[in-house]
């Protein structure tokens, strides 16, 4: 556990999953995209998700606190797809937070943080249809990558930012 200004970070652990779920179940948006409604399931899967080739010393599903309440979840991997590079998961605000710059102050400071350790290329991909998502990654800097990708039923546009 460490503080980024106001917020509290500590890794997520499966003893968390109740608090992760209301979280996620707010997100009405997020979800009408992914086409499948939050579980304590599907979120289970997000612990142990890993690309190939990664080990889980090099994930970090951390929460963000303010007064004891979970804001924000970050997945994140470190040195992939390669070295210095980090691939963004999942990144997600507690609806009642959207909309009032603090999804950008968090990742502003997780980006200074992975700065100091060496990270100077941020990967990431959203679901083609998600306007909220699109602008606010635009917003954080973020350029296309030209590359879209079909997954299962879903289609993705890739994204990255240097830092």
């Amino acid at each position: 556990m460490f503080y980024i200004d106001v917020y509290k970070v500590k890794k997520l652990k499966e003893s968390d999953i109740e608090c992760i779920y209301n979280l996620c179940k707010d997100n009405k948006t997020y979800y009408k995209y992914y086409k499948q409604q939050p579980t304590f399931e599907n979120i289970k899967e997000i612990f142990n998700a890993l690309p190939n080739n990664v080990t889980i010393k090099d994930k970090f599903f951390v929460g963000f606190y303010k007064d004891e309440k979970l804001i924000a979840i970050l997945d994140l991997i470190i040195n992939f797809p390669k070295d210095n590079n980090a691939y963004i998961g999942l990144f997600m605000i507690d609806k009642s937070m959207q909309n009032k710059g603090i999804g950008s102050q968090i990742i502003e400071k997780v980006f200074d943080l992975l700065k100091l350790q060496g990270i100077n290329y941020i990967e990431l991909a959203y679901i083609k249809e998600n306007i909220e998502a699109k602008n606010f990654w635009l917003e954080n800097k973020f350029l296309y990558k030209n590359k879209i990708t079909k997954l299962d039923n879903l289609t993705v546009v890739s994204m990255y930012r240097e830092i």
